[in-house]
């Protein structure tokens, strides 16, 4: 009968420990991202994204969830300042062929990605190099 008891005891702590780490989630919006969009060094795919802060102090990590492929990316915005706004607003930066997330405003915050001058530099060279066409002799 103990034995029943700590079993029971012990998934009733699992359980509570889980309810609690899903408390401390923070959803802040839900975008579409109709490209795919680099962010950090790493391409986002184009879909629908649940941004989720991970603490109440909102200068943790923001975390992407995919709602297609149920995958998340945690990214650690430059900047946080408050914001006015009542909507959900993104903007992005386009260098050669790559769209680079660059911010997103939640309403209450406003979260800031900067693109590396090394990553604009590749992209630039990924764009004229997709461009050029290798001749043959005659």
């Amino acid at each position: 009968m103990r034995k029943y008891a700590r079993i029971l005891i012990a998934v009733a702590f699992l359980l509570g420990v889980g309810v609690t780490a899903k408390a401390e989630m923070r959803e802040l919006v839900v975008v579409k991202l109709p490209f795919d969009s680099t962010i950090e060094g790493g391409v986002l795919p184009a879909g629908t994204y649940t941004v989720s802060r991970l603490t109440n102090d909102n200068s943790g990590p923001l975390m992407f969830t995919n709602h297609e492929s149920g995958t998340s990316v945690f990214v650690l915005p430059a900047t946080r300042e408050s914001s006015s706004g009542n909507k959900a607003v993104m903007t992005f930066e386009r260098v050669g062929g790559e769209q680079f997330l660059n911010t997103i405003e939640t309403g209450s915050y406003t979260y800031s990605f900067p693109i590396s001058h090394s990553a604009m530099m590749e992209a630039a060279a990924k764009s004229s190099n997709s461009g050029s066409v290798a001749g043959g002799s005659n």
